[in-house]
């Protein structure tokens, strides 16, 4: 529910979205199916200090679009299953499936409502979430869980207008399927509750205040509580070519067990877009927010930032380059007095490349490192992951 750039770091083989052709139609549906073949070598699968485990890795990754209806009255679905294959290290072998779903009804410009749904069958790589450090170690099969979501969405007040009302209301439910000794206490609802109101200030400039809360309900672990966000901040498109958002503000986070620690404190989100050119484009991201813990602590105090660059260098050729760097305070180790403190940093760089061969056929290559320091030696890591793609649409 909240953008983790950690769970960008630790995603070293996830490839570039699929680009979506025309499809064809079906109907009144029109039907839109790709397919991704990727194939690549990564130095560290389970992320691990030492005894690293080197593989060769190979990703199929088929899926299909529908779309029907028009911009006041439309239907998207999704379907994807994603299948990977470890050549020395069976272990790792996974199938993810998926199935999502969004109805957006816009009957007159003042107001929009948006309802959507979904669930995923997922699972988390060894050496991350419940399984870091020697934990990955463990003779089992990567933590698989159930994902399901709905949420609504809706607008009063026609682009354009002086001012404009945005709500948001979603409920995600977080299921682990297997090795339950470790991921029985990572099982939870949360319900998301949010609003903003923006005060056009300019023809391309907003202020905004956004209001959030967030009840993180967990099945087995006393780690219920309450997070949440109050936000000032501005949304721009000053020119072709800057625009962005900034809010800056405070996030709270009360836990039902007055043993655990609470915490209130200075937050931000910030996500700025510069064009150069048409064709060139260098966004940087950055954000302070807590999230709910994978073990260590009452929750995690995190700051994050990243630089991308991405460059059309003609019609079929393109590149990214990107750097990020994420630091995570594992905060509240009263209850755990075996446990020392923890404080991680992780660095990370890439560069990648696309070219289209054709309309419906593109070849993608892209290298990526990773470095997590931390204040627990056994989960410090490096990591570094070489990817080859072929991603085809109709």
């Amino acid at each position: 529910m909240k953008r983790l750039l950690l769970t960008t770091l630790i995603s070293a083989l996830s490839g570039h979205a699929l680009a979506v052709g025309d499809g064809f139609d079906l109907g009144p549906m029109r039907v839109m199916p790709t397919v991704g073949l990727s194939v690549g070598y990564d130095s560290n699968v389970a992320l691990t200090s030492h005894d690293e485990i080197d593989s060769l890795v190979t990703r199929l990754s088929p899926g299909v679009r529908l779309q029907s209806g028009d911009a006041r009255n439309r239907f998207t679905g999704t379907a994807s299953m994603d299948f990977g294959w470890y050549d020395s290290s069976s272990q790792d072998d996974y199938i993810d499936y998926g199935l999502s779903g969004e109805w957006l009804y816009n009957p007159v410009v003042r107001h929009a409502f948006s309802v959507d749904a979904g669930w995923r069958r997922g699972h988390d790589a060894r050496g991350t979430a419940a399984r870091e450090g020697n934990l990955a170690l463990l003779p089992l099969n990567p933590d698989e869980y159930d994902n399901s979501t709905v949420g609504a969405r809706y607008r009063f007040g026609a682009p354009g207008a002086r001012g404009r009302l945005e709500f948001e209301a979603r409920q995600t439910f977080v299921d682990y399927q297997n090795n339950r000794e470790y991921t029985r206490f990572r099982d939870r609802d949360d319900f998301l509750l949010g609003g903003a109101f923006y005060w056009r200030l300019a023809p391309k400039t907003s202020a905004l205040v956004r209001l959030d809360q967030i009840e993180a309900d967990y099945d087995d672990a006393t780690l219920d509580n309450t997070e949440r966000h109050q936000y000032v901040g501005v949304e721009f498109d000053a020119t072709a070519k800057t625009s962005g958002t900034i809010l800056v503000g405070q996030v709270q986070k009360d836990f039902d067990d007055p043993a655990r620690d609470d915490f209130s404190g200075l937050s931000w989100r910030a996500g700025v877009s510069y064009k150069p050119r048409t064709y060139s484009v260098i966004e940087l991201s950055t954000g302070r927010e807590t999230d709910e813990t994978n073990g260590y602590g009452d929750y995690i105090l995190r700051e994050d930032i990243a630089l991308a660059w991405s460059h059309q260098w003609s019609e079929r050729w393109s590149t990214q380059i990107d750097i990020g760097n994420a630091n995570e305070e594992y905060r509240g180790l009263g209850l755990q007095p075996d446990r020392q403190g923890r404080s991680d940093d992780s660095n990370y760089y890439g560069v990648a490349g696309q070219y289209q061969i054709s309309p419906w056929l593109r070849f993608g290559a892209g290298f990526k490192s990773y470095d997590r320091n931390s204040d627990i030696p056994e989960l410090n890591y490096q990591r570094q992951t070489l990817l080859f793609s072929l991603e085809a649409s109709l």
